[in-house]
């Protein structure tokens, strides 16, 4: 997985499976007494075209991906074409702890060209690597998060599927 500012990750499966057999099988692994009580347990919706499950995780990590899934018919078998993104609640939380570093770090800017540079002192140097440091180690909580979750819904999708390979 490369580092990018988004973090999203897409896989392609190919199965022998038809395309009825691995929503059924989609379906009915959701549907599962066991599912929910497995270590990581799954929930979401299969539509006509594709699906979409997520992880029920809890409080353990809040930067488990949404998994959207279309599936396409082949000759020899099904292809299953795969998007994990962070949920909604999970990118509102990041902005809105950035935001404050991103206006103080603009402001300082706008303050540094208006009055010139001046010596880099000490308390300079702390504030501008605090400012940066912090949208900074936010990208690392998000990316290894979803870095996470991508591992255990892959282990989902490879176990409820059976014989699958990764393109």
């Amino acid at each position: 997985m490369k580092l990018t500012l988004i973090p999203t990750r897409k896989m392609t499966f190919r199965t022998p499976l038809s395309k009825q057999e691995v929503m059924g099988r989609i379906k009915g692994q959701l549907a599962t007494p066991e599912n929910k009580k497995a270590l990581h347990s799954f929930n979401g919706e299969v539509g006509e075209s594709g699906f979409e499950i997520w992880e029920m995780a809890g409080r353990r990590n809040s930067f488990i991906p949404v998994i959207k899934a279309e599936v396409v018919p082949a000759e020899t078998g099904t292809f299953i074409h795969i998007v994990m993104r962070m949920n909604g609640c999970a990118w509102t939380f990041v902005l809105v702890w950035c935001y404050p570093f991103a206006l103080m770090l603009f402001m300082s800017l706008v303050g540094l060209i208006k009055n010139g540079f001046g010596p880099i002192t000490k308390e300079v140097f702390l504030s501008t690597l605090f400012m940066f440091g912090m949208p900074a180690a936010m990208a690392m909580i998000t990316t290894f998060g979803l870095r996470a979750g991508i591992k255990s819904a892959r282990e989902f999708i490879v176990e409820t599927l059976g014989e699958v390979e990764e393109l």
